[in-house]
């Protein structure tokens, strides 16, 4: 699936150096080699060579030169790479996604307590309901510097970046408009049930962003199964008739659905984080630029002709401003843990990370009277609590 695909991964190379394992991340590798050198060492095999000592008796690993010998032999063919993981995203991410799905199945009941509902958008306030919608904003902030970062470090153009950054955003967003037409779904007017269509749509999504694998065995049969999926998608969107109010229309964009909101503040928050990815200080003022477009928005600064036309489709204070802002602060938090600075121990990292929380949440208390603490509304305050 297509959310499984953006998971936040990190590569390591292994070589052998002076009797011990060295990570081509260690401090002692990076000092000691140019960063050309090392490129050499990671996608070569002269360098691997160099790189290793044999020991005239058994070093600190216990190996032999016969053993390290192979493992040499096992590095040339090519220089082995792994892929890790982040355990403590995945964590974070297994967790909101848990209570996202508590949250919606209780939502509907009656006589539930009132922190188990979203508090009512006329009112100031906010539950713990309330903060699953941001904190998977945040997740989604958190992985960019893991998956963007990477790829422009391995020298992609920020062409291609936003290439890859428009597909990604555009299925999300197809998804996401699709979710939010079935709750409205006729099933007269569209002439099937709305169970029918809803597993048709989700069978046809499953062919599109399946992740295949990748054999020349299977290469064609697999693009026959994406083909079949956006026909089916097609089709789907074809016969839908929606009860919208009084009147019977076709498909609409709505609100975008979660997944449509989550792409438009991807969108955003990627195609900055890709402009001031190695200034973490421009992207603090990003960050407050995008709480600064919903207060302009609400106040009624965006209303000349090019503004109206954009919102139209897609809100800007809301969808681009609050909700890019809580995902540029995920950006900023992984940037702080990946701080390879001298100096920069777990504990300075955790004191900047609190530092960081602290001056969010003055920020959010001193906005609050402008527009109150409202989810559906995507205030200030919400963003930044």
């Amino acid at each position: 699936m297509f959310l499984q695909q953006s998971s936040p991964r990190v590569e390591t190379t292994t070589l052998v150096h002076q009797d011990r394992l060295v990570s081509a991340g260690d401090s002692p590798w990076r000092e000691s080699r140019s960063h050309k050198e090392r490129a050499g060492s990671i996608n070569g095999t002269s360098l691997v060579r160099r790189a290793v000592r044999f020991p005239r008796g058994r070093g600190t690993l216990g190996a032999g030169p016969e053993e390290v010998r192979g493992l040499v032999e096992a590095l040339e063919k090519p220089a082995a790479r792994r892929t890790e993981r982040i355990v403590s995203i995945d964590l974070f991410r297994g967790l909101t996604i848990l209570a996202m799905i508590f949250v919606n199945h209780v939502g509907h009941l009656k006589d539930i307590p009132a922190w188990m509902k979203h508090v009512p958008p006329d009112q100031d306030g906010m539950t713990f309901v309330d903060v699953v919608f941001p904190a998977f904003l945040f997740i989604v902030g958190m992985a960019i510097p893991l998956a963007i970062g990477r790829r422009l470090e391995r020298g992609e153009s920020r062409l291609r970046v936003a290439g890859h950054v428009l597909m990604r955003t555009l299925s999300l967003l197809v998804i996401g408009v699709f979710m939010v037409n079935i709750r409205s779904l006729d099933p007269v007017a569209t002439g099937m049930s709305r169970d029918a269509w809803v597993l048709l749509m989700f069978i046809s999504v499953i062919l599109i962003w399946n992740q295949y694998p990748r054999t020349a065995d299977w290469r064609y049969l697999f693009i026959v199964l994406r083909v079949l999926g956006v026909a089916g998608l097609i089709w789907m969107a074809a016969i839908y008739h929606g009860q919208w109010g009084e009147k019977v229309t076709r498909m609409q964009t709505a609100w975008w659905g979660i997944l449509g909101l989550i792409g438009w503040a991807y969108l955003a928050s990627t195609l900055t984080y890709a402009v001031f990815h190695r200034r973490p200080a421009a992207l603090v003022g990003m960050l407050a630029l995008f709480i600064a477009l919903y207060i302009g928005d609400a106040a009624g600064r965006l209303d000349f002709a090019v503004a109206k036309q954009v919102k139209e489709w897609v809100w800007l204070g809301g969808h681009i401003g609050g909700h890019a802002a809580i995902t540029v602060a995920g950006i900023l938090v992984t940037m702080i843990l990946l701080d390879a600075r001298p100096g920069q121990t777990p504990a300075r990292r955790i004191l900047a990370i609190l530092l960081f929380a602290a001056g969010l949440f003055a920020a959010g208390y001193l906005l609050r009277p402008l527009h109150g603490i409202s989810k559906n509304m995507a205030t200030p305050t919400w963003c930044l609590y």
